[in-house]
């Protein structure tokens, strides 16, 4: 279920070795250096310039970028494998209606040259899906998608307000996603235990757990509620949810062709 890595990605491992921070530092990085290299990974998939290149870089930009880039705090999450416990970090940022209605969406990476990438999307509310995983490897070359997973996520508490960092290479697709959410800081906590089928031969990473009791991440609140079986035109929070499911649903079929 592995693909090859594409010539043109050593330069993306160059990048990646050259950029990434100090993952064990004690002290978080500021989120904007977070935001900034990330925004380098977006950069190098748009200039390959291939529409599947284009696809990962909207994965990187939406799904993991997105939270440092509205000035998340970097979490430090303890994650358990079958060879023990380790801290992985990442960020975790909450999409929200006028309704009630939430989605929880968290990146996690084992490292600064993100040799192992998990995305977690979760839904409460509405016309929800139920929560899925998602572990990019092989600098997002290779995709595996979760056999069973159980889940949870929480917000406590809302406080001052947040912008997109500035001058980001993906400031157009962010602010084009996001559109005049309002955002707000807030504290989020997660969980999730993920199992991966035998045959994707993932070793120790084959069933993974993650806890996170609380951290700061953005809180965007989107206009209208989660769609309804009822036609009607989408809200702004019904077409963010699309957009997601879609992004996660891709990299599920781009892991069976490469079967």
């Amino acid at each position: 279920m592995r693909r090859s890595i594409p010539l043109a990605s050593a330069g993306l491992l160059a990048l990646l070795a050259a950029c990434g921070g100090n993952s064990t530092a004690p002290t978080p990085p500021p989120p904007i250096l977070t935001a900034q290299f990330l925004d380098s990974v977006y950069g190098h998939f748009v200039g390959l310039g291939t529409h599947a290149d284009s696809a990962t870089a909207t994965l990187v930009a939406t799904l993991i970028e997105l939270g440092p880039a509205y000035g998340g705090q970097e979490a430090s999450f303890l994650v358990t494998t079958a060879s023990g416990t380790q801290t992985w970090y990442g960020y975790t940022y909450e999409l929200a209606d006028t309704a009630g209605d939430s989605a929880f969406y968290t990146a996690a990476f084992s490292d600064s040259l993100l040799t192992n990438v998990m995305l977690i999307a979760q839904e409460f509310g509405a016309d929800s899906s139920a929560p899925a995983a998602e572990l990019l490897q092989d600098t997002f070359a290779t995709t595996f998608e979760d056999s069973a997973i159980t889940a949870y996520a929480l917000q406590s508490a809302v406080g001052e307000s947040c912008s997109l960092q500035s001058g980001l290479q993906a400031a157009s697709v962010l602010t084009a996603f996001t559109g005049s959410a309002l955002c707000n800081y807030a504290t989020l906590g997660v969980g999730a235990r993920i199992a991966f089928p035998a045959a994707d031969n993932l070793g120790a990473l084959q069933t993974w757990a993650i806890a996170e009791p609380g951290f700061v991440g953005p809180r965007l609140v989107l206009d209208g509620p989660a769609p309804t079986r009822v036609s009607g035109p989408p809200s702004r929070f019904a077409a963010a949810l699309a957009r997601l499911r879609t992004l996660f649903t891709n990299s599920s079929r781009r892991t069976r062709r490469a079967l």
